[in-house]
C-alpha cells in the first residue's frame, strides 16, 4: 500500500470516527478546522451590525445601578437573568462595547469545542453541524442569551453518563440553562423529569441514602433555578395584556393543535417542509429516540410544549426554534452514546436501525441543510447592512458638531441599537427621559403627534443647551396621506399644519436607508 493511501485511508478513518483529538495527527486537524472556524466568525463580526434586541439587552446589564436594580429592570424584558450577568461581568472586565460581541463568540467557540470532543457522533457529522447557522452565526455572532443555552445543552449531554458521580453538578448546568431564556427554562423540566425517571428506574439499584439524599439536593436545585427564572420573567400587573384565565384556556387549546401536528411551529428550523411534511419529520426523530423510550417521550414532550409556547405566548423565529434543536441534539447524544449494541433481539435491533437512520440520514441532511442557511446569512451581513446604527454612528462621529448632541427617535426603539457606536446621549420623548432602552409599559406614552415630538425636542434643547438630533423612522414621511401610524400598541400621529411647523423648525442632515431590517431613519437637526 502506497503512502498516499495510507494517508487518505488514515482522514477517511478520522472522518468516520468520532474521535476528534484520539492522536496528534487527528487534533492537528481538529484544532486547524476550529481555528478556520474562529477565523471565519470573527471576520464576519467585524462586518456585522449588532440590531436593538443585542444592544438592548447589554445596556440594561451594564446602566443597572447594582444587581438589585437589574432584577428589577428585567420585570420588563422577559429574559432571565443569566446573560445580563455575563455581560455585566465582561463589560466590567473590558470596559468596552466591544464585549457584548466578544463574549457571544467565546460562548459558541467554547459550545463547538466541548461539541467536536465529546459528542459520539462521527467527525464528518460534527463538522456539519458546526459550519450551520445556528452554532456559527444565530448563537454566535447574533449576540443573544441563545448561544448560552446551546452550550449548556452539550454539557448537560457530556455529563449525564456522570449523573449519578455529580449530581450536584449536572443540576448546577440544569439549573444554569432554566435561566437563560423562557424556551429553556421548558425544556430544563423536561430534561430533569427524564433524569428523575432514569434516577428511580435505570438507576435504582444503585440508590442509598447517601445518594438519594445527593439527588434530592440536586431537584432542590433544579426547582430552585426553574422557580428563580419564573419569578425574574413574570411581567408586572401593569404590562400583563390578557388574564391569567385567557391564557391557560388559550394553553390547553394550543396543547392539543401541537400534539396532532407537532411540526407546526417548526417551519424555519426546518425550512422549505410543508406542515405535514414537518410533523412526519419531527414523529421519525421521536421514532430514533425510542431505543431509549424515556428520551423518546422526552423529545416529544418537548416539541409540543414549545409548540404551545409558541401558539400561546410569543411567534417564534429560528433562534427560538433552534433552541428545541439543540434539546433534540442533546438526547440524541445522550441515547447515542449509552446505547448497546445487543442485537439479538429483533425488536431491539428495529429500534436500533431506526436509531442509526435518524442520526446519520435524517440529522445529517437537517445539518446540511443549515450550511446553506448560515451562508446565506453570513451573506446578507457582509453584503448588506442588518441595522443604520453603525452608519448613523459613523455620521455622528465624523461630524464633530454633533459629538454631544441629544439622539432623540420616532419610533423610539429604533435607537436601541446606536449605544454600541457612540456615547451621545438618548432621549425618549414618550417616557420623558433620558435612556437607552424603552419600557414597553404603560409608562410609555401611547399615543403621540409629530408637534408633540418637536415641542418635546425644544424643550430638551433649551433645558440642556445642546444640539438634538431627531430620528424619524417613518421613512417619507411628508410623502404620506395617512396622517397615523400603529406599531407595537402605540399610535404616531401628524397633521399638515405640524408637517409645516417640523419643516420650518428643522433642518434634515442625513438619512439612512440601506439597513434590511427596519432600523432606518432620516435624521433631523432642530434650529
Amino acid at each position: 500500500m502506497s503512502i498516499n493511501n495510507i494517508k487518505k485511508n488514515s482522514f477517511i478513518e478520522y472522518l468516520c470516527s468520532p474521535e476528534c483529538f484520539g492522536s496528534r495527527n487527528k487534533s492537528v486537524v481538529t484544532i486547524l478546522i476550529l481555528l478556520i472556524w474562529l477565523t471565519v466568525v470573527i471576520v464576519v463580526s467585524t462586518y456585522h451590525e449588532v440590531w436593538r434586541d443585542e444592544v438592548r439587552t447589554f445596556s440594561v446589564a451594564i446602566e443597572s445601578e447594582s444587581l438589585w436594580s437589574l432584577q428589577a429592570a428585567l420585570k420588563h424584558e422577559g429574559h432571565p437573568i443569566l446573560w445580563y450577568l455575563i455581560l455585566r461581568a465582561a463589560f466590567y472586565v473590558m470596559h468596552t462595547p466591544l464585549a457584548l460581541q466578544v463574549v457571544s463568540i467565546c460562548i459558541a467557540f467554547a459550545s463547538v469545542v466541548i461539541f467536536c470532543r465529546y459528542a459520539p457522533f462521527p467527525v464528518w457529522q460534527k463538522i456539519l453541524f458546526i459550519w450551520g447557522v445556528l452554532p456559527i452565526y444565530e448563537y454566535c455572532i447574533m449576540a443573544r442569551d441563545y448561544g448560552i443555552s446551546m452550550l449548556l445543552f452539550f454539557v448537560f449531554a457530556t455529563l449525564y453518563t456522570q449523573r449519578q458521580k455529580r449530581p450536584i453538578l449536572t443540576a448546577c448546568v440544569l439549573a444554569a440553562l432554566a435561566n437563560t431564556n423562557i424556551h429553556s427554562c421548558i425544556l430544563t423540566c423536561v430534561l430533569a423529569g427524564m433524569w428523575l425517571f432514569d434516577a428511580l428506574v435505570i438507576d435504582r439499584h444503585s440508590l442509598n441514602t447517601r445518594s438519594i439524599t445527593a439527588l434530592i439536593a440536586a431537584f432542590v436545585i433544579v426547582g430552585a433555578g426553574v422557580l428563580y427564572c419564573v419569578i425574574t420573567i413574570l411581567p408586572s400587573k401593569e404590562v400583563v395584556v390578557k388574564p391569567v384565565s385567557q391564557v391557560a384556556s388559550e394553553a390547553i387549546q394550543n396543547l392539543y393543535a401541537n400534539i396532532i401536528h407537532p411540526g407546526k411551529h417548526f417551519n424555519i428550523v426546518f425550512p422549505g417542509l410543508p406542515g405535514p411534511v414537518r410533523d412526519v419529520l419531527l414523529l421519525g426523530l421521536v421514532a430514533g429516540l425510542l431505543i431509549r423510550p424515556q428520551a423518546a417521550v422526552s423529545f416529544f414532550a418537548g416539541v409540543v410544549l414549545s409548540g404551545t409556547f409558541f401558539s400561546t405566548v410569543y411567534p417564534s423565529a429560528l433562534r427560538h426554534q433552534g433552541i428545541t434543536e439543540m434539546f433534540m441534539i442533546c438526547l440524541y447524544w445522550i441515547v447515542y452514546q449509552q446505547k448497546t449494541n445487543n442485537t439479538e433481539n429483533k425488536l431491539r435491533w428495529s429500534l436500533d436501525f431506526i436509531n442509526k437512520v435518524s442520526v446519520y440520514v435524517v440529522l445529517s441532511a437537517i445539518f446540511a441543510v443549515h450550511i446553506a442557511g448560515a451562508a446565506q446569512k453570513i451573506g446578507v451581513d457582509i453584503y448588506k447592512e442588518k441595522s443604520s446604527s453603525k452608519a448613523f454612528g459613523r455620521f455622528i462621529t465624523a461630524h464633530p458638531e454633533y459629538h454631544d448632541a441629544i439622539v432623540m427617535g420616532e419610533p423610539d426603539y429604533k435607537l436601541e441599537s446606536l449605544p454600541y457606536y457612540v456615547s451621545n446621549q438618548i432621549y425618549i420623548p414618550r417616557e420623558r427621559r433620558f435612556g437607552n432602552w424603552v419600557m414597553f409599559a404603560p409608562a410609555s406614552k401611547a399615543r403621540m403627534s409629530l408637534g408633540e415630538l418637536l415641542n418635546i425636542a425644544q424643550q430638551v434643547r433649551s433645558s440642556k443647551g445642546a444640539k438634538v438630533l431627531i430620528a424619524i423612522g417613518h421613512l417619507d414621511l411628508f410623502s404620506q396621506q395617512g396622517h397615523e401610524i400603529s406599531y407595537y400598541g402605540k399610535i404616531f400621529t401628524w397633521s399638515p399644519e405640524e408637517l409645516t411647523a417640523f419643516k420650518s423648525r428643522t433642518i434634515k442632515v442625513a438619512e439612512f436607508r440601506k439597513a434590511v431590517g427596519d432600523e432606518n431613519y432620516e435624521v433631523y437637526l432642530l434650529n
